[in-house]
C-alpha cells in the first residue's frame, strides 16, 4: 500500500488517492470513484493519517477554518463540471490532477 503519511497539500493526497484507485492503469475515472477518491482522501485525514489544509492553503482558498468541508459527492461534481465537457461521464485521471486547488479542496 502506498504510504499516505508523506502526503500533505491537498494536490499530493489527491495523486496519492488516484493512484490507490487507478492501480488497473484505467487512466480515467466517472463520477462514482471520483467521490471514492474524495471519500479516502476524507477517511484518511479525519483518521490522523493525513494533516488538513495548511493556515498558507486555507489563505490561498479564501477561507475561514470555521468552514465545514465540502462533502465528496459535491467535489465530485465540480469536478466533473469543470472538466467532463463531452459529458460522457468520464475523466482523464491526468487533467483530475491538474485541477485548480479551489475545485478539489474540502474547504
Amino acid at each position: 500500500m502506498i504510504d499516505a503519511v508523506n502526503y500533505n497539500t491537498p494536490r499530493e493526497k489527491l495523486h496519492w488517492a488516484l493512484r490507490l484507485w487507478d492501480q488497473q492503469c484505467r487512466s480515467v475515472i466517472d463520477h462514482y470513484g471520483m467521490q471514492r477518491v474524495f471519500q479516502l482522501m476524507d477517511q484518511v485525514e479525519e483518521n490522523g493519517f493525513m494533516d488538513g489544509p495548511s493556515e498558507d492553503e486555507l489563505i490561498e482558498l479564501n477561507l475561514k477554518k470555521k468552514e465545514l468541508p465540502k462533502p465528496p459527492e459535491e467535489r465530485a461534481d465540480e469536478v466533473f463540471r469543470y472538466h467532463d465537457n463531452n459529458i460522457d461521464g468520464t475523466v482523464a485521471i491526468d487533467l483530475i490532477r491538474e485541477t485548480p486547488l479551489k475545485v478539489i479542496s474540502a474547504y
